[in-house]
């Protein structure tokens, strides 16, 4: 009997061991699924503001399009027994206000005269068309055709063809509003520009060179001289506001920008140690002031990645992840008592790649000399102070008639390396 007892009490703690087992494990389960729960609400949580951050921008630029269209066509109503509401202006379209402005350049580019010829014919014909649909909206746009051919130890030619601007704009009191491809004209400096970062302008440091993007602006003019910008365009946000002190106007910008740093569309920001689909979140601050103040004027701006995109590269361990700059321009310019404007310019860069930094800096100076009411002439000098580079730019700008222009310039490098090209622009 003791036997038996024994054998029934055996197995009834086996049963109870089992089912202790089997309630833990059942219990290890049920944390693990509450465990992955937890972490996919947290993961849709987080990734909401990013969500309605982008559905919210595009739903704004659709509705500004929207309504930019349906203000630029007329709009009559009258109530019954009531005068016919007055609609002259705004309310009219005229197809007949379109202009049309062409230039076309040709000449010759010596893209090496030190230490051996070379060069090419260039040629490049532009048109700047625009209708003044009402007197409140625009539609603008312009395009480009530019070609170079063979001339001295030269056996290469090309042709492009460019849609640079497109856009609608409206404008009405205080208030213009911009859509479509466009060009965004931030910062006060005559050569380097830290915060003119949305479309730059080319290395000719003139703003025929400025590339347009697309993007929807709203500007609200608080003064004849000041006013804010808002900037939105694809994965970026963007504004400045201007103030006015004394004689000097004080310019304050922010910007963000989420880039793909392998070009990849997708932007979702896993953050896995590979460059390979990255993303990662590019902000800006700045500030420039210019009038009064004996003529100095300046700019500078600091730029860091957002600290969620930054993550180790387990991929690319020589580049590193986290990085700033900051970048900043100190200016002078007036006019001399025989007219002749006179400028300088000195501008530092400073780069941080993780534990390394660099320094770059820069200095230019610039007169402008007007012989005549026909004739000027402009010298530009560039100088890398960081490994001893220099550029001197002449140029010489003649009118030959109320359509006709001679354009010369020469420009020497260290090296020596000289280029030139000679010109002959027509007003079409």
């Amino acid at each position: 009997m003791s036997s038996k007892r024994l054998n029934r009490t055996d197995v009834g703690i086996k049963r109870m061991v089992l089912s202790r087992i089997g309630t833990n494990l059942n219990h290890a389960r049920a944390t693990v699924i509450l465990n992955k729960a937890i972490a996919w609400i947290a993961e849709i949580v987080l990734g909401l503001p990013k969500v309605i951050m982008t559905r919210l921008k595009m739903t704004v630029v659709t509705a500004l399009a929207i309504a930019l269209v349906v203000m630029s066509f007329p709009i009559e109503a009258s109530a019954v027994g009531a005068a016919p509401l007055d609609v002259s202006g705004i309310g009219t379209l005229n197809s007949g206000n379109v202009t049309f402005q062409g230039e076309l350049e040709l000449g010759a580019v010596f893209t090496s005269l030190i230490p051996g010829p070379g060069g090419n014919w260039h040629f490049s014909l532009s048109g700047d068309c625009v209708w003044k649909v009402n007197p409140a909206v625009t539609i603008a746009g312009r395009g480009y055709v530019v070609g170079s051919l063979p001339l001295l130890n030269s056996d290469t030619g090309h042709i492009r063809l460019s849609l640079d601007r497109l856009f609608l704009q409206h404008e009405l009191s205080r208030v213009r509003a911009i859509i479509g491809k466009q060009a965004i004209n931030w910062g006060v400096a005559s050569v380097f520009r830290p915060t003119d970062l949305i479309t730059p302008r080319g290395s000719d440091m003139s703003g025929k060179g400025r590339q347009g993007k697309v993007l929807g602006s709203l500007f609200f003019r608080t003064s004849p001289l000041t006013g804010v910008e808002v900037v939105l365009g694809e994965n970026l946000y963007a504004g400045r506001a201007e103030f006015r002190i004394g004689q000097t106007n004080l310019g304050i910008i922010g910007l963000i920008e989420r880039r793909n740093l392998s070009g990849n569309s997708d932007v979702s920001g896993s953050m896995n140690g590979n460059v390979s689909g990255r993303a990662d979140s590019a902000n800006t601050v700045g500030v420039d002031f210019q009038g009064g103040l004996k003529g100095l004027y300046g700019e500078i701006c600091h730029t860091w990645q957002d600290t969620a995109a930054q993550s180790s590269n387990t991929t690319y361990p020589d580049i590193p992840s986290a990085t700033s700059a900051t970048s900043g321009t100190i200016g002078w310019k007036t006019v001399l008592p025989g007219g002749n404007l006179v400028f300088a310019e000195y501008c530092r860069n400073h780069v941080n790649l993780g534990h390394t930094g660099i320094v770059t800096q820069l200095a230019a100076a610039g007169i402008t000399h007007q012989y005549d009411e026909f004739t000027t002439f402009n010298l530009v000098g560039l100088a890398d102070l960081t490994d001893g580079n220099w550029t001197a730019t002449g140029t010489l700008t003649s009118v030959l008639a109320d359509n006709l222009d001679l354009n010369c310039g020469l420009s020497v490098t260290k090296g020596p390396l000289a280029q030139a090209q000679v010109m002959l622009k027509w007003y079409l």
